[in-house]
C-alpha cells in the first residue's frame, strides 16, 4: 500500500484454470522464500530449479534432477481445473521435493504429491556440500538416539544452520502404537490429538 515496488517475478506455480478460478497447491510446510547466507532464496515445488533472488534477476543456486520422477506440466493440479481425484491418480508415479539449506548441507525431503501419503511416504536425501556428494537417508527420517527418541525430518529452516522438524500430534500418537516409549518424554506427556504441533528445533554443526 505505501513505497515504491522495486521489482516483480512472475508466480509460475499459479495458474487461471478453464474454470475460471485460481488454485494454489499448498500445503503447511510449503516456504517459497528462505534465507541464508544473507541472501535470499527462491524454490517452488513445480519448479526444478532454487534460485538466489536479486533486485534486478533471478541467479540458478540448484538444479534438482527429477529425471522421469519430475511431475509433468500437463499433470499439475492447475492444468487439471483442480480435480484432485484425476490430480492424485496421475501423480501418483511422481515425487515432490523440498529443500532446507544449511552451512555443510542441503537436506531435500520429498514425498509423494497425493495429500494422504506425504507423512507416511517421507524419503530424505542429504547432499554434502564440501563432498559435493548425496546419500539416502535410510527409512526416510533422522534416527533420534537422544532423549525424546522422536525421528527428525528436516520441514524448514530457521536461521542459517537451525533446522526445524514440525510433528502433528496425531503422527506422533501414530508412532506412538509402535514405540509407546516415546509419550514417556516430559515433553510429549499427555498429548491430545487436538494440541498444537510439536517442534523439534536441530542446531547444525557448521
Amino acid at each position: 500500500m505505501k513505497g515504491e515496488q522495486i521489482n516483480t517475478f512472475p508466480q509460475y506455480d499459479q495458474f487461471t484454470v478453464p474454470s475460471g478460478m485460481t488454485f494454489y497447491n499448498t500445503d503447511p510446510y510449503d516456504r517459497y522464500l528462505y534465507q541464508f547466507a544473507g541472501n535470499t532464496c527462491l524454490k517452488e515445488f513445480y519448479n526444478d530449479t532454487v534460485f538466489t533472488v536479486k533486485k534486478d534477476k533471478l541467479i540458478p543456486r540448484y538444479i534438482f534432477d527429477m529425471g522421469k520422477y519430475r511431475l509433468p506440466d500437463k499433470y499439475r493440479f492447475e492444468v487439471l481445473d483442480g480435480n484432485w481425484e484425476r490430480f492424485n491418480e496421475v501423480s501418483a508415479p511422481y515425487w515432490r521435493p523440498n529443500m532446507v539449506e544449511t552451512t555443510r548441507s542441503v537436506f531435500v525431503p520429498y514425498s509423494p504429491w497425493k495429500f494422504e501419503d506425504r507423512i507416511k511416504g517421507r524419503k530424505l536425501v542429504v547432499y554434502d556440500k564440501k563432498g559435493k556428494s548425496s546419500y539416502n537417508v535410510k527409512g526416510g527420517y533422522i534416527k533420534n538416539d537422544m532423549n525424546s527418541r522422536l525421528p527428525f525430518y528436516p520441514n524448514i529452516q530457521a536461521t542459517d544452520d537451525v533446522v526445524i522438524n514440525l510433528w502433528e500430534v496425531t503422527d506422533i500418537l501414530e508412532l506412538a502404537k509402535k514405540d509407546p516409549a516415546l509419550l514417556e518424554h516430559k515433553a510429549l506427556q499427555n498429548l491430545k490429538e487436538d494440541d498444537n504441533p510439536v517442534l523439534i528445533i536441530v542446531t547444525m554443526k557448521k
